[in-house]
């Protein structure tokens, strides 16, 4: 009993002195960009955007009425035309806006199913325009509306008979008769809902970093709840990297420059230059006479005070400019260079001065400055730093001040020979261009995973801050990432803010680079790579400036209210008496071992598979301990309630890295990694806290779920699943291991764990929604695994011959990736086969339609290649 009541108490205690922990983002600039982004007619419907508020229960107002007050950016596609809101009284009467983008027209509709509708309209090309903020308010009187959008004023009546049960939705509804598919492309933001003297009631900033759980906003003043559904976020863009767009290259080493101006990238092949425009989404090909110095990496930019592009190249003192009134360049013949690839340049546009540094050629690095003069000498001075920095290629270089640069990281030698131990560096260097000295500011202590720096680097004195793409140098399928540096720092590491973009690493062959765009303020991730029949593929992504950096869990040892020091102490003391209390008591009665999926064997762990959950079940949530992993993350406790909203993005994550290290190979992971991978920019002690605070407020939230305990056992963590909780990944891990193994010792393939493991992997990706560094390796692994494992089985003769198996194997991997060749092709060939050819054509048109979305070009197979 006397345990009983401690452990209620440091429960309490510990809730309370936590409570107050937030999360969200830290941002260092004035972010502007957030709000909520509506999916139009660019998908189907069943992935249109809605806001609900009050999750579609009516919201009271007073009889007198309300004010409804937010902001609207539309944006231009193909379709503009669609609903921005309905407001809906007792199910009956309506007050509806509807955009079209188009025209620049908003109309304003008021009806009732007893009346003829009213509509009235405000078409203003001035006012209304695409890609800016406009204020919307809608102010409502008993029996008239006056709407105000951009400062102009509507007024219109209505025929509301009171405001107790009103209903607002934004962008697609299914509510009865006021279904609508038809979603405005657009994003709000700041909504409140307030009285007619001006008391807010209900306020919604949207921002992302407000109270969001799962697919649920929640208003700052009451905390009542708006369903989200298919939405984007704005303040995403400074986190996601957005693919801009991709095309082929007809070269295998092209060149590229940027004009920050104008906003054009230009890629110049042997004999072409493409210039892609990022304001108006154009790409323009050219063909010259001449060429740029041609080479691995990129030896071409754009003259500012020129206009133009310039090519250059160490051994040859002229440069070589390109003149675009005759599409010509000043060298006539193709020069190609092999030496000093994949060097760092900067143009000093207020000194007309061209700066290289560093390379590789020839098995050699160097470790050389030069400089061109374009007003004076017009040729090339060298210095070397040899002696004060080491020989590297791969590193990233920005402008910290006037006549200073920032030499990020590399891949050389001491000494500059190949052979000579190269080694990636992991320092951060400054450079006087005036002096031609360098200081080194800083060396971090890297033991995790290799990496190296994209060409060009972003330098935020602001912050103290410097920016470069990072990416893994000892492998080929790799990822890069934006990370972040600190310039002045006693303690530097590597911040990662940003997800990821998949880069094929071929040493000097592939190249990627960042730029900075002042006019819409985001960086731009530049990547060239070789193609097929010695073309070159580039493809640009997009970040919105600056990026994010999520919030580090709060220290306990820095929190200065009294309330939580002795709330501390209180909880120590009690937490000794209870560990004194449980001893005694283990003493008197040692507790039996639990039984966990975690030690059962192959035949047990398929054997505590629920049969009864059918797909429809899990779609409907009809489940109790149950976590979901694939086709996105989602649990329920013991009672069958949905608690995903209660993980915090620290404890998901945590919860994530501890249940899939577990039930991977069935190895935890050890207090060191936890460390590194959460808190890896705390001391040793504080990250010790932070990671005892987590954990335990992790035990707490999962014993709702069930029986899962968290233990520490041989300097390992585990998570343990009682065999009373179901795990969806568990189960597909243990379903695709007994397949296999039955593959391999040639036994014939149970169809009914065959039909099982499609059940369960149906739903698509594994946490799709969630991108993260180390998850990659996951999220891979359960791809290659589940497409390698179901197209294998659908070449066996027991299988191949059942149409039905093989449809459901091949929309399994079409879940997990729509554009899998070789599942589409099967899909097409069994519906040709069958005698549906008209369908097994759509099948192949939509493959090419979603093929060119992603990959921004079109499949190089034809549909009777396919079905030959």
């Amino acid at each position: 009993m006397i345990f009983h009541r401690l452990h209620q108490i440091i429960i309490l205690l510990i809730y309370l002195s936590l409570s107050a922990t937030s999360y969200g983002y830290t941002f260092e600039h004035k972010i502007e960009n957030y709000g909520l982004t509506f999916a139009a007619h660019t998908v189907d419907q069943d992935h249109r955007t809605s806001l609900i508020l009050n999750s579609g229960k009516g919201i009271s107002f007073p009889a007198e009425g309300f004010i409804m007050n937010f902001d609207i950016k539309l944006r231009q596609e193909l379709y503009t035309y669609g609903y921005i809101l309905r407001v809906i009284s007792h199910n009956d009467q309506n007050l509806d806006l509807v955009s079209y983008l188009y025209d620049s027209k908003i109309s304003i509709i008021s009806g009732s199913s007893h009346e003829k509708s009213q509509m009235v309209y405000l078409a203003d090309s001035m006012l209304i325009k695409k890609d800016q903020w406009m204020p919307i308010q809608i102010q409502f009187f008993p029996n008239s509306a006056k709407i105000k959008i951009n400062g102009k004023n509507i007024y219109l009546s209505h025929s509301f008979r009171d405001f107790n049960d009103v209903q607002i939705i934004f962008g697609a509804s299914n509510l009865g008769r006021f279904f609508s598919g038809d979603v405005a492309p657009m994003s709000i933001r700041n909504l409140s809902l307030q009285s007619l003297q001006g008391k807010t009631f209900y306020y919604w900033k949207l921002d992302r970093s407000s109270k969001t759980t799962n697919n649920f906003v929640y208003d700052s003043i009451s905390d009542l709840p708006a369903y989200v559904k298919n939405g984007k976020w704005e303040i995403d863009k400074h986190y996601h990297w957005q693919r801009v767009t991709s095309f082929e290259i007809d070269y295998k080493n092209p060149q590229l420059a940027f004009d920050e101006i104008k906003g054009n990238f230009f890629v110049a092949s042997d004999k072409k230059l493409y210039t892609y425009n990022v304001n108006n989404k154009t790409l323009d090909t050219l063909s010259f006479k001449g060429a740029p110095f041609l080479g691995v990496s990129s030896q071409m930019l754009f003259h500012p005070l020129k206009k133009t592009l310039l090519s250059y190249n160490i051994y040859h003192n002229k440069l070589n400019w390109f003149n675009p009134t005759t599409s010509s360049w000043s060298v006539n013949q193709k020069i190609t260079v092999d030496d000093n690839q994949h060097h760092n340049r900067f143009f000093d546009k207020d000194h007309d001065k061209l700066y290289l540094y560093g390379g590789y050629g020839r098995h050699q690095y160097s470790g050389a400055l030069y400089e061109y003069n374009l007003k004076d000498n017009f040729k090339w001075s060298q210095m070397n730093l040899d002696t004060l920095i080491s020989p590297r290629y791969l590193s990233a270089l920005g402008k910290y001040s006037d006549n200073k640069l920032l030499v990020l990281g590399g891949y050389g030698s001491h000494s500059g020979k190949q052979e000579d131990f190269p080694q990636n560096f992991y320092d951060l260097y400054l450079l006087n261009l005036n002096t031609g000295t360098c200081k080194k500011l800083w060396e971090m202590n890297h033991t995790d995973e290799h990496f190296v720096m994209g060409n060009s680097a972003i330098v935020d004195t602001l912050t103290n801050s410097i920016y470069a793409l990072t990416y893994r140098n000892d492998c080929y399928n790799t990822a890069i990432y934006l990370s972040q540096f600190l310039i002045k720092t006693n303690r530097p590491i590597r911040q990662i803010v940003s997800d990821s973009i998949l880069y094929k690493f071929r040493d000097i062959y592939s190249y990627c680079d960042l730029f900075y765009h002042p006019n819409d303020t985001s960086l731009y991730a530049v990547i060239l790579e070789p193609s097929k029949n010695e073309s070159s593929l580039c493809r640009i992504y997009k970040l919105a400036f600056p990026p994010l950096i999520p919030t580090k869990t709060s220290n306990i040892e820095n929190k200065s209210d009294k309330w939580g020091y002795l709330t501390g102490i209180t909880i120590f003391i009690l937490i000794l008496l209870m560990l004194h209390w449980r001893k005694k008591r283990q003493q008197v009665k040692k507790l039996p071992e639990t039984k966990t999926l975690n030690n059962l064997s192959l035949a047990e762990k398929l054997e505590h598979i629920p049969l009864e959950i059918t797909t429809q079940k899990i779609n409907r949530k009809e489940v109790k301990s149950t976590i979901f992993l694939v086709g996105g993350f989602q649990v329920f406790d013991s009672l069958g309630q949905d608690i995903t909203g209660d993980f915090t993005p620290t404890l998901k994550h945590l919860f994530l890295f501890l249940l899939l290290n577990s039930i991977k190979n069935e190895k935890g992971v050890t207090s060191q990694r936890l460390d590194e991978t959460f808190w890896f920019d705390m001391s040793k002690t504080s990250a010790a806290n932070n990671r005892s605070v987590n954990i335990r407020k992790l035990r707490l939230l999962a014993s709702k779920i069930g029986d899962i305990t968290i233990v520490h056992k041989n300097g390992y963590w585990f998570l343990e699943l009682g065999t009373n909780v179901t795990c969806d990944y568990y189960h597909i891990s243990a379903l695709l291991e007994d397949l296999k193994n039955r593959k391999q010792e040639n036994l014939s393939i149970d169809k009914e764990k065959l039909e099982l493991l499609l059940t369960w992997s149906s739903p698509g990706s594994l946490l799709p929604n969630i991108n993260i560094e180390w998850l990659d390796e996951y999220k891979s692994d359960y791809y290659v695994n589940i497409t390698d494992t179901l197209l294998e089985i659908a070449t066996l003769d027991s299988i191949k011959d059942d149409p039905r198996l093989l449809f459901r194997i091949v929309d399994v991997i079409l879940a997990i990736d729509c554009i899998d060749e070789d599942a589409i092709r099967l899909k097409c060939t069994l519906l040709y086969k069958m005698g549906h050819k008209g369908l097994s054509k759509q099948c192949y048109d939509k493959f090419c339609s979603d093929y060119e979305r992603i990959l921004n070009t079109p499949p190089e197979f034809s549909y009777e290649e396919f079905v030959r």
